[in-house]
Protein backbone atom coordinates (compact mmCIF):
# COMPACT_ATOMS: atom_id res chain seq x y z
CA UNK A 1 0.00 0.00 0.00
CA UNK A 2 1.16 3.72 -0.98
CA UNK A 3 -0.04 6.82 0.52
CA UNK A 4 -1.16 9.40 -2.03
CA UNK A 5 -2.15 13.15 -0.86
CA UNK A 6 -4.71 14.83 -2.55
CA UNK A 7 -4.80 18.80 -2.92
CA UNK A 8 -7.01 20.77 -2.49
CA UNK A 9 -8.84 18.29 -0.92
CA UNK A 10 -6.02 17.85 1.87
CA UNK A 11 -6.92 13.87 2.11
CA UNK A 12 -4.46 11.32 2.41
CA UNK A 13 -5.45 7.95 1.33
CA UNK A 14 -4.20 4.59 0.89
CA UNK A 15 -3.69 2.80 -2.25
CA UNK A 16 -3.49 -0.79 -3.57
CA UNK A 17 -0.48 -0.93 -6.03
CA UNK A 18 -2.86 -2.15 -9.09
CA UNK A 19 -5.03 0.99 -8.58
CA UNK A 20 -4.76 4.49 -10.59
CA UNK A 21 -5.05 7.46 -8.42
CA UNK A 22 -8.15 8.00 -9.67
CA UNK A 23 -9.37 4.66 -8.89
CA UNK A 24 -8.53 5.54 -5.36
CA UNK A 25 -9.25 8.94 -5.26
CA UNK A 26 -13.13 8.37 -6.20
CA UNK A 27 -13.09 5.62 -3.79
CA UNK A 28 -12.56 8.08 -1.24
CA UNK A 29 -15.47 10.05 -2.55
CA UNK A 30 -13.00 12.78 -3.58
CA UNK A 31 -14.85 14.55 -6.19
CA UNK A 32 -12.06 13.77 -9.20
CA UNK A 33 -13.92 14.71 -12.48
CA UNK A 34 -13.76 11.87 -15.21
CA UNK A 35 -15.65 12.79 -18.13
CA UNK A 36 -15.04 9.65 -20.24
CA UNK A 37 -14.96 7.47 -17.19
CA UNK A 38 -11.37 7.27 -16.84
CA UNK A 39 -10.31 5.73 -20.04
CA UNK A 40 -8.25 8.20 -21.58
CA UNK A 41 -10.29 9.65 -23.93
CA UNK A 42 -10.38 13.05 -22.41
CA UNK A 43 -7.83 14.69 -19.98
CA UNK A 44 -10.55 15.71 -17.27
CA UNK A 45 -8.84 13.76 -14.38
CA UNK A 46 -5.28 15.34 -15.08
CA UNK A 47 -3.14 16.06 -12.05
CA UNK A 48 -0.01 17.80 -11.49
CA UNK A 49 2.53 15.91 -9.17
CA UNK A 50 3.95 18.19 -6.90
CA UNK A 51 6.41 15.62 -4.98
CA UNK A 52 7.22 12.05 -6.27
CA UNK A 53 6.99 11.77 -9.79
CA UNK A 54 9.40 9.41 -9.61
CA UNK A 55 7.44 7.29 -7.72
CA UNK A 56 4.44 7.48 -10.67
CA UNK A 57 4.38 4.54 -13.39
CA UNK A 58 5.48 5.37 -16.78
CA UNK A 59 3.03 6.82 -18.73
CA UNK A 60 0.68 4.12 -20.53
CA UNK A 61 0.40 4.73 -24.25
CA UNK A 62 -2.42 6.39 -24.34
CA UNK A 63 -1.24 8.92 -22.23
CA UNK A 64 1.21 9.74 -24.10
CA UNK A 65 -0.43 10.05 -26.95
CA UNK A 66 -2.99 12.57 -24.63
CA UNK A 67 -0.09 14.46 -23.30
CA UNK A 68 1.75 14.56 -26.68
CA UNK A 69 -1.30 16.43 -27.94
CA UNK A 70 -1.81 18.40 -25.36
CA UNK A 71 1.31 19.23 -24.59
CA UNK A 72 1.98 18.11 -20.69
CA UNK A 73 4.90 18.85 -18.98
CA UNK A 74 6.46 15.52 -17.57
CA UNK A 75 4.25 16.19 -13.73
CA UNK A 76 1.31 17.05 -15.60
CA UNK A 77 -0.25 13.02 -15.65
CA UNK A 78 -3.62 11.73 -15.91
CA UNK A 79 -5.22 10.19 -13.11
CA UNK A 80 -6.96 7.46 -14.81
CA UNK A 81 -3.66 6.02 -16.37
CA UNK A 82 -1.27 6.58 -13.21
CA UNK A 83 -0.15 4.21 -10.27
CA UNK A 84 1.52 4.67 -7.40
CA UNK A 85 4.74 2.75 -6.56
CA UNK A 86 5.34 5.03 -3.57
CA UNK A 87 3.85 8.39 -1.73
CA UNK A 88 2.84 10.73 -3.97
CA UNK A 89 1.56 14.16 -3.61
CA UNK A 90 -0.57 16.10 -6.48
CA UNK A 91 -3.35 18.90 -7.13
CA UNK A 92 -6.44 18.10 -9.33
CA UNK A 93 -6.91 20.48 -11.38
CA UNK A 94 -10.58 20.90 -10.50
CA UNK A 95 -9.97 24.04 -8.04
CA UNK A 96 -13.51 26.20 -7.84
CA UNK A 97 -16.65 25.40 -7.04
CA UNK A 98 -18.12 25.63 -10.56
CA UNK A 99 -15.18 22.97 -11.36
CA UNK A 100 -16.20 21.31 -7.93
CA UNK A 101 -20.27 21.19 -9.42
CA UNK A 102 -19.39 19.91 -12.46
CA UNK A 103 -17.48 16.76 -11.12
CA UNK A 104 -19.95 15.91 -8.71
CA UNK A 105 -22.63 15.85 -11.49
CA UNK A 106 -19.90 13.53 -13.08
CA UNK A 107 -20.58 11.33 -10.15
CA UNK A 108 -23.97 10.85 -10.09
CA UNK A 109 -25.48 7.69 -10.97
CA UNK A 110 -26.75 7.94 -14.74
CA UNK A 111 -29.39 6.01 -16.45
CA UNK A 112 -27.92 6.14 -19.30
CA UNK A 113 -24.63 7.34 -21.00
CA UNK A 114 -23.10 10.62 -20.63
CA UNK A 115 -22.27 11.08 -24.31
CA UNK A 116 -20.99 9.68 -27.23
CA UNK A 117 -19.02 9.77 -30.30
CA UNK A 118 -19.50 10.46 -33.58
CA UNK A 119 -17.76 11.81 -36.37
CA UNK A 120 -19.39 15.71 -36.82
CA UNK A 121 -18.72 18.96 -38.96
CA UNK A 122 -17.89 22.25 -37.02
CA UNK A 123 -19.00 24.93 -39.28
CA UNK A 124 -18.27 28.52 -36.94
CA UNK A 125 -19.20 31.65 -39.59
CA UNK A 126 -18.24 34.88 -39.45
CA UNK A 127 -19.55 38.21 -41.77
CA UNK A 128 -16.44 40.02 -42.55
CA UNK A 129 -17.22 43.77 -41.62
CA UNK A 130 -20.48 42.70 -39.83
CA UNK A 131 -20.18 45.04 -36.64
CA UNK A 132 -19.50 48.09 -38.97
CA UNK A 133 -22.37 47.09 -41.55
CA UNK A 134 -24.63 46.35 -38.47
CA UNK A 135 -24.17 49.97 -36.67
CA UNK A 136 -24.91 51.50 -39.97
CA UNK A 137 -28.39 49.29 -40.94
CA UNK A 138 -31.83 49.56 -39.22
CA UNK A 139 -32.38 46.90 -36.90
CA UNK A 140 -34.56 45.02 -39.34
CA UNK A 141 -32.24 45.35 -42.10
CA UNK A 142 -29.48 43.61 -39.70
CA UNK A 143 -32.24 40.82 -38.80
CA UNK A 144 -32.83 40.48 -42.99
CA UNK A 145 -29.38 40.70 -43.42
CA UNK A 146 -28.37 37.43 -40.68
CA UNK A 147 -31.67 35.65 -41.81
CA UNK A 148 -30.54 35.96 -45.40
CA UNK A 149 -26.87 34.40 -44.81
CA UNK A 150 -28.87 31.67 -41.78
CA UNK A 151 -30.54 30.66 -44.89
CA UNK A 152 -28.01 30.26 -47.73
CA UNK A 153 -25.76 28.14 -45.02
CA UNK A 154 -29.36 26.11 -44.34
CA UNK A 155 -29.12 25.62 -47.86
CA UNK A 156 -26.13 24.54 -47.89
CA UNK A 157 -26.34 22.06 -44.78
CA UNK A 158 -30.12 20.70 -46.41
CA UNK A 159 -28.17 19.75 -50.31
CA UNK A 160 -25.38 17.66 -47.23
CA UNK A 161 -28.24 16.04 -45.59
CA UNK A 162 -26.86 17.19 -42.18
CA UNK A 163 -28.37 17.57 -39.02
CA UNK A 164 -28.22 20.22 -36.81
CA UNK A 165 -27.19 19.25 -33.11
CA UNK A 166 -26.50 22.58 -31.46
CA UNK A 167 -26.60 26.01 -32.32
CA UNK A 168 -24.78 28.70 -30.27
CA UNK A 169 -24.45 32.27 -31.83
CA UNK A 170 -23.39 31.66 -35.56
CA UNK A 171 -21.86 28.56 -34.58
CA UNK A 172 -23.27 24.95 -35.08
CA UNK A 173 -22.80 20.87 -35.21
CA UNK A 174 -24.01 18.50 -37.66
CA UNK A 175 -23.83 15.25 -38.12
CA UNK A 176 -25.27 12.62 -40.70
CA UNK A 177 -28.60 11.99 -40.56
Amino acid sequence: MVRITCLPDGKTITLEPSETILEGDLSADIPHAHACGGRAKCSTCRIVILNGLENCSPRTELERAMASRLGFALEVRLACQTRARDDVTFRRLVLNETDRDVASQLLKKRTGPVGESKPIALLFSDIRGFTTLAQTLSPYDVMFALNRHFHELGEIIEQWRLHRQLHWRRGAVWSRR
